[in-house]
């Protein structure tokens, strides 16, 4: 569960975002320019009160692993020490910058997503990522005996930028493999629908499922979920990993939804658009061709 942040006041040049012009009621030209006077207010103090907490939340997931880093550092100074222990201590702050070096990855893309605009981007080939990342995901599913499924519509295109939809599919795999038991079953499928113009992905697993409590927190950043839930993942999570996915999927124009159930698995399908004039545009319905193992 996430723990408490300490509240970090806002800068006093906006102490004040929640005053709004007055509406009369009237219907004029002054109560319409009021109303989007105030719709506008709106939209800045929601980005500036997101923005901020995301500063006092990163400020503290950054503040323990560097306090590990120099404490573990100051106590293997203060005194002689073999070689062997030494070497295990390098190791160990090793281990701790790339957890905050995959943190602060995130951070980045999160504030990348901001600025995307998609449909000035270049087509993508997004079977070829969900392929690719599949192929990736194969040894970590034999590891731990996990049959990994995957069925892919041939040609599916969409605007956007290719590492930020990388790193979504990865998430979502790397989440579904993570969360699942051995013996278990993790299936990637995308599908086209020409008539929606639209792509869907979907990434179910028979895993631990999602308690109902925790899905409308599902996507916020930092928030890790029920410790029993972590219990079944080996490795520590950032906690941006879902609102990546989110940020990424929503910057696209597209949306993502999970459906779970506790102990039978859980389900991500985003839905994107299809890029404009794409071969998969170009294609009758009834040739759909598709990859699945």
């Amino acid at each position: 569960m996430l723990t408490q942040i300490p509240e970090i006041p806002l800068p006093k040049e906006a102490r004040h975002l929640d005053e709004r012009l007055p509406i009369r009621n009237t219907g004029d030209e002054l109560d319409q320019l009021s109303d989007a006077m105030n719709s506008m207010m709106d939209r800045i103090a929601d980005y500036i009160s997101k923005n901020h907490r995301l500063l006092a939340n990163s400020a503290h997931e950054l503040r323990t692993p560097l306090a590990a880093l120099r404490s573990t550092a100051e106590v293997a100074l203060a005194s002689e020490r073999s070689s062997d222990e030494y070497q295990r201590t390098i190791l160990s702050i090793i281990g701790e910058c790339k957890n905050l070096e995959l943190l602060v990855n995130q951070l980045l893309l999160l504030a990348e997503t901001e600025n995307v605009a998609p449909r000035s981007l270049p087509a993508v080939d997004l079977g070829e990522l969900v392929s690719n990342a599949c192929s990736m995901f194969e040894a970590v599913a034999e590891i731990r005996e996990t049959q990994l499924d995957v069925c892919i519509d041939e040609a599916v295109y969409v605007h956007g930028n290719r590492m930020h939809f990388r790193q979504l599919i990865n998430n979502l795999i790397d989440n579904a493999l993570k969360f699942t038991p051995s013996g278990g079953r993790v299936s990637v499928e995308l599908s086209v629908d020409r008539a929606g113009k639209q792509c869907r992905l979907r990434v179910a697993d028979s895993g631990v499922g999602i308690a109902p409590t925790e899905m409308e927190k599902l996507f916020e950043r930092f928030y890790r979920g029920d410790p029993k839930r972590r219990q079944a993942a080996p490795t520590r999570g950032t906690g941006l990993g879902l609102s990546v996915c989110k940020a990424v999927v929503e910057s696209h124009g597209g949306t993502i939804e999970v459906s779970s159930e506790p102990s039978e698995g859980t389900c991500f399908t985003v839905i994107l658009p299809l890029a404009a004039n794409s071969p998969v545009d170009s294609q009758p319905s009834e040739s759909i061709a598709a990859t699945c193992t």
